[in-house]
């Protein structure tokens, strides 16, 4: 199960890098040259996320990849980009969307049964 683990986390932030690396390429100009990252992200996360359905349950892998692959493109966007929280409802929705799919992906990653 371990294995599944590893491989569902590091899909995760394979898919992020390559979300982020969407971002940033399709600004243009020189950020142009992300979309090499683009391409690896996607592609090792995927294997990766293949590679942990095959070593253990669906559920945890699936929850723990979909945490990363929402949460660290949400958090890069406002930390590393510096793209602003919205104010009033806006940003109100986009903080209760974060913490949303931050609780969905911790509930599917408990263990069968319990």
């Amino acid at each position: 199960m371990n294995g599944a683990v590893a491989a569902g986390v590091a899909g995760g932030i394979f898919f992020s890098i390559g979300d982020i690396s969407t971002k940033v390429a399709t600004q243009g100009g020189t950020r142009v040259a992300f979309v090499a990252t683009l391409i690896l992200g996607y592609t090792l996360g995927t294997a990766l996320i293949q590679l942990g359905y095959q070593r253990g349950s669906a559920l945890t892998v699936a929850g723990l990849s979909t945490l990363l692959t929402n949460a660290l493109p949400i958090a890069a966007a406002t930390i590393v980009l510096g793209e602003p929280v919205p104010s009033g409802a806006f940003g109100g929705v986009r903080v209760l969307a974060f913490s949303a799919v931050t609780v969905g992906a911790l509930l599917l990653v408990r263990p069968d049964g319990k």
